[in-house]
């Protein structure tokens, strides 16, 4: 079965970077069933959460839990754009690993 990957685009507030950056560092992967791993990647003022999973079936089985820590640092976040709010979330199947 094919792993998947879930990417989210957020943009911190511009005080609130460091503190969105230290939740996902205390954020524990192992809580999330058949994760692999864990990334974040600022791009300026954008940042970009990745998480690999095992299989599409954990990734979604996870979503509920992806929300709640999400919500946690909602109010830390500016809004990507008007038609997306806060997040520009997209997933799919893992097609190349090099």
């Amino acid at each position: 079965m094919a792993r998947a990957m879930n990417i989210v685009r957020y943009k911190p507030k511009a005080n609130k970077k460091s503190s969105v950056i230290e939740a996902h560092e205390k954020w524990e992967k192992q809580s999330l069933d058949g994760a692999i791993s864990l990334k974040v990647v600022v791009c300026g003022d954008v940042c970009c959460g990745l998480i690999e999973w095992e299989n599409e079936e954990k990734m979604q089985s996870a979503m509920p839990q992806l929300v709640e820590f999400l919500d946690t640092i909602r109010d830390d976040l500016d809004e990507v754009s008007p038609g997306l709010g806060v997040t520009d979330p997209v997933s799919g199947k893992l097609v190349v690993d090099n």
